[in-house]
């Protein structure tokens, strides 16, 4: 489905939407996105990007990851962002954001949010 909203939809990005956010500040940075560009879970993994982008706009990870912050750039500079719904099956192992811990899994996702915030809120 990535692919094909790539190659038949024309999209530059695909970001997937996810049914539900594991924690508050992934709800709150979803708020934020939808609001500002459009994307209702800019946190998720799921995600295809064109080549061209890089190109375009470099690799840009101020926040330890390639997909929020390149989002806003993308957005920014008129690339076409569309999202697909996805289905979660339950982990079978711990969660590899926080190590372990709820606490710094969330300060971490406040702590990017607080990036990009400073970055594009008045864009």
């Amino acid at each position: 489905r990535f692919l094909e909203l790539i190659g038949r939809e024309k999209a530059d990005v695909v970001v997937g939407v996810r049914p539900y956010a594991a924690r508050l500040a992934e709800k709150l940075f979803g708020k934020f996105a939808k609001w500002k560009i459009d994307v209702s879970d800019p946190l998720c993994g799921f995600k295809a990007f064109k080549t061209n982008l890089f190109h375009k706009l470099g690799y840009k990870s101020s926040v330890g990851t390639i997909g929020t912050n390149f989002l806003f750039q993308a957005k920014k500079q008129g690339f076409v962002i569309k999202e697909v719904s996805i289905t979660l099956r339950p982990r079978n192992d711990a969660p590899r954001f926080g190590q372990g811990s709820a606490l710094r899994a969330e300060l971490k996702i406040m702590r990017a949010l607080i990036v990009v915030l400073a970055k594009h809120l008045f864009d």
